[in-house]
């Protein structure tokens, strides 16, 4: 569309500004992401810089595809940059490591973190989706349609907290109805490849009744067309569910899959996300202030 510019050294440069409204106080919103998230959960896509581009007209919003999660340098050379530019700068950091959460919020620029906070980050504002209460409708999931265990399967990357609260949703609605600690378990497989397939394949097989698999999209993603139903367990033996946060994810599968999303649209997202940080820029102090978006689990 003309509006991305790719800028050796400086990162993805997108630019839409509105010579007919006025020009907000923030100039530029890094988008922090890190690779390992970018190659297993995508990057916000355009309709959240959209909404974000409503509430601040004229800022330049560039992406920063960082280091693996381990290596805090270069996040810091970006903050020191950004402190000494001289111009009001924002920052949003992407379902991002502790660490990485802190250096932000000790930095003192204007800052969202898109997903929960981790433990121990109590001054960073943050937006994400109801993990818990998705934890909860697929236990509900599990226990009304008779099935004897839950399987939560995740990329290969580090738990961040929005993963422990969807297994302790899905936990505790199980415990209430009378299911075994055992009866939910949570594996972690590469993207690439079929090991995911194979361990899934497998647990259904090794126990009796169904096992309703909640699955991250990254998986569904990563086949060619007409792979996925060679690949999945049995329905006889199986159920699928899927976090879809924004309904991204296409399929064309001979059973019913489940998903699981927001009702709020990734625009809206961007607008809640901008004001954040233009409330920050404008001296209002958002300590700890955080947005948790709603979830309905739906047929795909």
């Amino acid at each position: 569309r003309g509006i991305v510019e790719r800028a050796q050294k400086r990162g993805t440069i997108i630019s839409d500004p509105n010579p007919d409204q006025p020009v907000h106080a923030i100039k530029r919103v890094h988008m922090i992401t890190f690779q390992d998230t970018v190659r297993q959960t995508g990057l916000m896509v355009d309709p959240v810089i959209v909404g974000m581009q409503r509430k601040l007209p004229g800022a330049m919003i560039q992406f920063n595809f960082l280091p693996p999660m381990g290596q805090p340098d270069h996040l810091a050379r970006l903050l020191d940059e950004a402190c000494r530019s001289g111009e009001p700068v924002g920052v949003v950091l992407t379902k991002a490591p502790a660490h990485a959460q802190r250096m932000v919020a000790e930095s003192g620029v204007a800052a969202v973190a898109h997903g929960y906070p981790q433990s121990g980050i109590t001054h960073l504002p943050w937006i994400t989706t109801d993990y818990e209460e998705a934890g909860r409708l697929a236990g509900r999931s599990c226990v009304e349609s008779g099935a004897a265990r839950l399987a939560l399967v995740l990329p290969n990357r580090p738990i961040l907290e929005g993963d422990y609260r969807l297994m302790s949703g899905a936990q505790a609605v199980m415990a209430q109805a009378g299911y075994n600690a055992d009866a939910a378990t949570i594996r972690c497989h590469a993207v690439e490849g079929d090991d995911a397939y194979q361990w899934m394949r497998a647990y259904a097989k090794s126990g009796k009744g169904k096992t309703v698999f909640v699955l991250h999209p990254s998986f569904l993603s990563s086949l060619p067309d007409g792979a996925l139903e060679k690949v999945l367990p049995p329905r006889t033996r199986s159920e699928l569910i899927v976090i879809d946060e924004y309904k991204r994810c296409r399929l064309s599968l001979k059973r019913t899959v489940q998903r699981i999303h927001t009702p709020v649209s990734e625009s809206d997202v961007g607008e809640r996300i901008a004001a954040m940080l233009a409330d920050q820029a404008g001296g209002t102090k958002l300590n700890g202030h955080g947005e948790i978006l709603p979830v309905e689990l739906t047929a795909m």
